[in-house]
């Protein structure tokens, strides 16, 4: 693997299967000169969970990824004081594929914003685990599928954006356990049944947009 400009990676299969990505990670994360969370580059399972992450979507702006500097250096990326990963900024950046489980690995993570980008499959049932997720932002995407009701376990989470999608079943009732939530826009999607009673516990909400869904009852 090169150790300099990623643009050489540009002859790998990008939107990797589930089993082949992490796959890929993992040989990259072996070599001495890049993936090793040494000192100063940041944690060994950042540095996979966003390798994985690389593999899985591909996208356009890719400075620094996959290189030996600091994931905190890394286009898109947010970290906080002590190195950890708590963002990921990767709107309309031509993302093509599905977002891994092995996000969950990121578990300071608190802002996800891939709005506007070709992401296909559904949103993993592994996003409950991100305890400290205050925005999540997948609108404009292609994401399909239901929305995982362990969603109530991110009790932190303030902002879903999850808007023009492929999105069906029902709204969960467990997002009433969003105690913080500011804000929910999921329209123009394919959202059957009733709202939920349970929204009513969101005593935070000051934003909510469901239209353009089959949305039944009052």
């Amino acid at each position: 693997f090169p150790d300099t400009d990623v643009s050489d990676y540009s002859n790998y299969n990008y939107n990797l299967s589930s089993c082949e990505a992490p796959s890929l990670a993992l040989h990259w994360l072996s070599d001495d000169n890049l993936g090793h969370g040494k000192e100063g580059n940041g944690t060994l399972l950042d540095r996979y969970a966003l390798a994985v992450l690389f593999f899985s979507l591909g996208w356009k702006k890719q400075l620094r990824w996959m290189t030996a500097d600091h994931v905190c250096n890394w286009f898109g990326i947010e970290c906080d004081e002590n190195g950890d990963v708590t963002g990921i900024i990767m709107e309309q950046n031509t993302l093509f594929g599905n977002i891994p489980t092995h996000i969950a690995l990121l578990t300071r993570l608190s802002t996800i914003n891939m709005h506007s980008n070709e992401i296909r499959g559904t949103l993993p049932s592994e996003i409950g685990s991100l305890s400290r997720m205050e925005y999540l932002h997948l609108g404009a995407t292609d994401i399909s599928g239901s929305i995982p009701t362990n969603i109530g376990l991110c009790t932190t989470l303030r902002t879903l954006h999850l808007y023009q999608n492929k999105i069906n079943g029902t709204l969960p009732s467990e997002i009433g356990s969003l105690t913080s939530m500011e804000s929910i826009s999921i329209y123009a999607n394919d959202l059957t049944g009733s709202i939920p009673t349970s929204i009513g516990m969101c005593t935070q909400l000051t934003y909510l947009a469901l239209n353009g869904n089959k949305i039944t009852g009052t």
